[in-house]
């Protein structure tokens, strides 16, 4: 489900409206394994809905985790910041 498809919903409706009747259909979201490189991931983070990629179980398709750019950026700069100097 994205913000952009919630707010089609009528405010007077919310209140009534189920996960099924807005989520996003698995086919069009934008999806990676858990063994996936940071660098081949990133294309499609950056053309996904709402800057998230779902992370799935590549034999179960079970949702393991949701990775965002942010998410990418915090690690990169707490290892910029944290390596030792030579």
């Amino acid at each position: 489900m994205t913000a952009a498809g919630i707010d089609r919903i009528p405010w007077q409706r919310r209140h009534e409206v189920t996960p099924d009747q807005v989520m996003c259909p698995l086919d069009q979201v934008a999806t990676a394994s858990p063994g996936e490189s940071v660098r081949g991931v990133l294309p499609r983070l950056a053309s996904a809905a709402e800057n998230r990629v779902l992370v799935l179980d590549p034999a179960t398709r079970a949702l393991l985790g949701i990775v965002s750019e942010r998410d990418i950026d915090h690690a990169v700069t707490w290892l910029a910041t944290t390596r030792p100097r030579p």
